[in-house]
């Protein structure tokens, strides 16, 4: 057990990584000439044919179990949800203040767990969530400024949809197999993205070149990262899995230093430490939790 939840814990924070460092690379990519709508499609495209072509290779067993199907499916939706709004947030409101409202979802999916498993959170988990949540403050340099109501709203929603996607995937992770949950809910996130994206006109691909060796990297990134991220939900649970993914706007911060050349404040360096130091009283309550 205890070794299950130190691989857990280092699979969160593979994920945290992968869409961390993924994120960065992402807006290298759109200087030459990628958008958010086909990033979203191409990479559900990659991950659908990735685990396809592996199953049938291993000979794998395509048919979700018959009870699971309908929460499999509403993943892939709650996923497609989840990037459409956040994306659609920074088009009202500063990155920064998006990400740090998105960011809200470790609360989300520790109150929704709480309600599922039918426990009272504990205090140890609230005060991680605090931590790590006053973290990302100091980390992203929150200005509040003039708040559109329609960008905090689609925060909010991306919120929402990943805590309960976290607590669901659990569910369906104890129905069917990582490899059915992730495949079907990534062919229902595709097509989703997919009819959006042909409904606005919005597929772009970049020149061969730099663009492309990006585009290819940003979904190894996210391919790797939902892996993690499923894989550490079975170990460890949805509520620890979120507040390690906490880590993720910090890698975003350290990506942007060593590539794009952005300059780390010393406010900035405390909210980092702030977030690790969320992080580890998470798993210290856990640990207490489990005696």
């Amino acid at each position: 057990m205890r070794s299950s939840g130190a691989l857990g814990s280092v699979s969160a924070f593979g994920a945290a990584a992968g869409y961390g460092s993924a994120y960065v690379v992402a807006r290298v990519a759109y200087d030459y000439g990628l958008n958010a709508f086909t990033l979203n499609v191409l990479r559900f495209l990659v991950l659908v044919s990735a685990l396809a072509l592996w199953m049938a290779v291993s000979r794998g067993d395509f048919r979700p179990p018959p009870r699971s199907l309908g929460i499999i499916l509403l993943l892939g939706v709650l996923i497609t949800c989840s990037g459409l709004s956040n994306y659609g947030a920074i088009a009202f409101i500063p990155v920064s203040l998006a990400i740090l409202i998105f960011y809200t979802y470790p609360l989300v999916t520790l109150i929704l767990s709480s309600i599922v498993e039918g426990r009272a959170p504990r205090v140890g988990d609230y005060l991680a969530i605090l931590c790590a949540f006053g973290g990302l403050a100091l980390a992203l340099d929150v200005s509040l400024g003039d708040l559109d109501p329609r960008g905090v709203a689609l925060a909010l929603v991306a919120s929402l949809t990943v805590g309960t996607h976290l607590v669901a995937s659990q569910h369906a992770l104890r129905i069917a197999s990582m490899k059915i949950v992730t495949l079907y809910m990534s062919l229902t996130a595709f097509v989703l993205t997919g009819l959006v994206t042909l409904m606005f006109g919005q597929f772009s691909v970049p020149a061969p070149g730099p663009g492309l060796w990006s585009l290819a990297y940003v979904i190894t990134g996210f391919c790797a990262g939902m892996g993690a991220m499923l894989a550490a939900v079975r170990m460890i649970g949805p509520v620890r899995t979120s507040i390690i993914m906490c880590m993720e706007p910090p890698v975003v911060i350290g990506c942007a230093f060593l590539l794009l050349g952005e300059r780390l404040t010393s406010t900035q360096l405390l909210g980092a430490l702030l977030v690790i130091t969320g992080i580890v009283l998470a798993q210290r309550a856990n640990a207490r939790g489990r005696h």
